[in-house]
């Protein structure tokens, strides 16, 4: 394995071409957050963001960088959690918790709340109340989309869960059921959606015909198409996948999906899949002129990630990072000069690598002084482009 990672360098050194990195709207700054509070970090200040009162995570900018989309909790989650502390001290084993979401103005400071919960939403039991995943927004800064678990009672009366995919308009600030979506496997985890320029796609780990695998869906939100599905079985020879991204392959764009195996699928929007074998992603961000500055992923030996930077002034490469577990958990700055990476250790801390150097941003602290370790970084405008040897 570390023959082939060092034969990816050598040949993105062989392909990258030389040209002058020339700033670009650095006035977006980079977010990071906790499982608590989102943060900006600018001009090496980490300054907490005042997105709402309970615990707001997973940023996602606006293709303008002047905005971004995110979880917070709602005020039924927040009465909960107060009524399980008073009961028993702590809270959990809940799965993930009812969430609205909002949008941070990074002009004016404040935020909207564009999604919330159903009138009837029981603070105690939470039924009737609406889990969301991560929002995430369009390519064209028109529109939202996530995955929802309304939880209701069957006709005979037992909790059960409905699941969907909406999308929301920013103009008209109306939502859409845009499908019905199978069940998670994890109970109240809505499913994470993904956003591409054809539409949004969605993975999905699931039972099906008593099969245990993968769906990987496709939904187009605009122009002519119907949605696909297609399912891979997960067994010891094909486990499963441990990454997923969009990007673009012979002038289509896919759905690629990273095996620990070392396999790279790509699925089209004709059902089609193709296997790649020495092959890996290169993410960038596309405000950066020319998209040079990158950090090359590549499964290691523990079947797990690791990434690799291009210097842009020396095009020399050397690792930023042994193992980690999300090609999201790595970002871009918009003139690609930096590289910011979660640090998934003990520590929670996260990395920004400047001119072949890393410095360490410690995770804050609560009120009692114990660390919030960061879980999620966001720079914008991130791409992906595939290597091949």
């Amino acid at each position: 394995m570390k023959r082939t990672i060092a034969f990816l360098i050598m040949f993105c050194l062989l392909i990258l071409s030389i040209a002058p990195i020339h700033a670009q709207n650095m006035e977006i700054p980079l977010l990071a957050s906790t499982y608590e509070n989102i943060y900006k970090l600018q001009n090496g200040e980490l300054i907490q963001l005042n997105t709402g009162e309970g615990y707001s995570y997973r940023p996602d900018y606006n293709p303008a960088g002047t905005q971004f989309v995110y979880r917070t909790w709602s005020q039924i989650t927040i009465d909960f959690v107060a009524q399980k502390v008073d009961e028993f001290g702590t809270w959990g084993g809940e799965g993930e918790l009812p969430t609205d979401i909002a949008i941070y103005d990074l002009a004016t400071d404040t935020y909207t709340i564009v999604a919330s919960q159903p009138a009837n939403a029981d603070p105690e039991t939470l039924l009737y109340a609406v889990r969301r995943s991560a929002p995430k927004w369009s390519p064209d800064g028109t529109k939202l989309a996530w995955t929802e678990a309304y939880s209701t009672l069957d006709k005979a009366g037992n909790f059960a869960e409905i699941y969907s995919l909406v999308v929301y308009d920013i103009e008209t600030a109306t939502t859409e059921v845009l499908a019905d979506l199978p069940p998670a496997m994890v109970y109240s985890n809505p499913h994470d959606v993904q956003w591409g320029n054809e539409g949004v796609y969605l993975q999905i780990f699931e039972y099906y015909d008593d099969r245990a695998g993968e769906s990987f869906i496709y939904h187009p939100v605009t122009g002519e198409g119907d949605s696909y599905r297609v399912f891979f079985d997960t067994d010891e020879m094909n486990p499963s996948s441990i990454a997923t991204f969009i990007t673009t392959y012979n002038d289509k764009e896919v759905f690629a999906v990273m095996y620990p195996n070392g396999i790279l699928r790509l699925i089209d929007n004709t059902r089609t899949s193709e296997d790649l074998i020495g092959a890996a992603p290169m993410k960038y961000n596309t405000q950066t002129p020319e998209g040079l500055a990158n950090s090359m992923i590549v499964v290691n030996g523990n079947q797990t990630l690791s990434y690799t930077v291009t210097d842009p002034e020396t095009q020399f490469q050397a690792f930023l990072h042994e193992n980690s577990w999300s090609v999201n958990s790595i970002q871009i700055s918009p003139d690609g000069a930096s590289v910011a990476y979660l640090n998934w250790d003990a520590t929670g801390t996260l990395s920004i690598w400047n001119g072949g150097e890393a410095i360490i941003i410690p995770a804050p602290t609560d009120e009692f002084g114990n660390p919030q370790y960061f879980n999620d970084v966001d720079w914008g405008n991130q791409a992906f482009r595939i290597i091949q040897s």
